[in-house]
Order: structure tokens, then C-alpha cells, then sequence
């Protein structure tokens, strides 16, 4: 099943103009018929027409802005939640960073505590254990 076509513009405008006059003559224009009075009274003039037809241009320009304005915001939307989408990933790179550096940090505040237990235990700083004397070396 296919999807319904859309009216064009001058089924529009005209469907409009005649609601348009139909609803300006309203009861009146009924009555008039009615009561045997002249049905040339209820046709609309040319100025009656052209009025119609610029008030269905005009709110046929009013639909396009419409649409005009709704794909815009759509598209500023969509780049917003790009930019969303970009910064929550940034913000949960940054967090990981961080817990990489304070594990880092523990890690290193760990060896330091281990360096000073040694350096108490043996009685000297921990820098010189690792170094060789200068007499021993072999010649």
C-alpha cells in the first residue's frame, strides 16, 4: 500500500477559498437563496478571489517558514547531541585518567613506605644501598 499523495498548492488555495467564502457568506448567503433574492448576490467578485488567493499564498508561505524553522531546529538539534555525545565521551576519558593516576599514585606512594621500612631496617638510607663504593671496583 502506498502512501497518500499530498494535495498540490492549487488544490489547497482553492479548497481554502471556497471555505473561505463559505464561511464569509455563512447563514446569510443561504437565506438570501432561500428567500428567493438574487444568487449573483452570494458569487464572490474578483476582489473577493484575489483576496482569498493571497490569504492561501500567505499561509501557504507561513507553512513553508514552518517547515523552514523545524528543519532547523532538527538540525541544530542533531548537532547538539553530537556535541553531547563528544563531550560525555571526554568526560569519561577524563575519569579514567583519573583513576589510572590515582592507582599510579597509590602504586608509588606504596614504594615509598616499602623503601622507608628498608631504609630503618638495615639503618641507612635506601639511595646508598643501591650504590656501589668507588674502592671495590675491580681494576
Amino acid at each position: 500500500m502506498t502512501a497518500p499523495r499530498r494535495p498540490s498548492i492549487r488544490v489547497v488555495s482553492t479548497t481554502l477559498l471556497v471555505m473561505v467564502l463559505s464561511g464569509a457568506s455563512g447563514v446569510a448567503g443561504t437565506s438570501a437563496a432561500a428567500s428567493g433574492a438574487d444568487v449573483d448576490a452570494t458569487l464572490p467578485s474578483a476582489r473577493d478571489v484575489a483576496a482569498a488567493e493571497a490569504e492561501a499564498a500567505d499561509r501557504a508561505r507561513t507553512v513553508v517558514a514552518v517547515r523552514t524553522d523545524m528543519a532547523l531546529a532538527d538540525q541544530r538539534f542533531r548537532s547538539s547531541s553530537i556535541a553531547a555525545a563528544v563531550a560525555a565521551e571526554a568526560f569519561n576519558t577524563a575519569r579514567w585518567q583519573l583513576s589510572l593516576a590515582r592507582q599510579a599514585s597509590r602504586a608509588a606512594d606504596l614504594a615509598q613506605q616499602i623503601a622507608r621500612r628498608r631504609s630503618t631496617i638495615s639503618g641507612r638510607p635506601t639511595s646508598r644501598r643501591w650504590c656501589r663504593p668507588t674502592s671495590s671496583r675491580p681494576s
